[in-house]
């Protein structure tokens, strides 16, 4: 018996919403994790271009001029200057939303990203925590679908107690 193929239309009208007061915010103490990873980064690359800067200048004063520091200089403040308004703009946007049948992630300030994952395609989640995590108390949740060969939606700041009930809500899903 042949079953007879169907292909309906979906107007956008009738998609389901995503609305932006919808998303759960990450921890505010991840921001300052992420806030001391950029200044930390920031401050060590600056103290190493001013310690060769200074050996350059002690061993070949000759050759020295602070005109070659301009660029570099110049390059150091752009990169930091827009990792810091990534930070600063950004976090914000960071959130996650947790439905039915699929778990969302969106991020980004210059870049807008939006995952969304449903429960049916996960094959298998984990909860990850590093060293410098675990004194935070933030965890990372990693969620894996088929055909793939690293995470397909990481949350990374999630509290440890939050990221563990979202794992159980999602296998108790995948389970049906």
């Amino acid at each position: 018996m042949i079953e007879e193929f169907e292909n309906r239309v979906l107007q956008t009208e009738q998609l389901p919403h995503v609305l932006e007061e919808e998303f759960e915010k990450l921890p505010r103490r991840y921001r300052n994790i992420r806030w001391a990873t950029c200044a930390l980064v920031a401050l060590g690359s600056l103290m190493l271009f001013a310690g060769l800067m200074m050996a350059w200048s002690i061993f070949q004063p000759e050759a020295f001029e602070l005109n070659f520091a301009t660029g570099p200089a110049i390059l150091w403040l752009v990169f930091f200057g827009t990792w810091g308004l990534s930070e600063w703009f950004g976090f914000d946007r960071r959130g996650y939303l947790l439905r039915d049948r699929d778990l969302s992630y969106r991020s980004g300030w210059l870049f807008h990203s939006l995952t969304v994952v449903p429960f049916n395609r996960i094959q298998h989640s984990e909860v990850a925590q590093g060293p410098v995590a675990k004194r935070f108390r933030i965890c990372t949740l990693k969620l894996y679908t088929a055909g793939s060969s690293g995470a397909n939606l990481q949350i990374t700041g999630l509290d440890e107690e939050t990221a563990n009930q979202m794992r159980q809500i999602i296998d108790e899903r995948n389970e049906r």
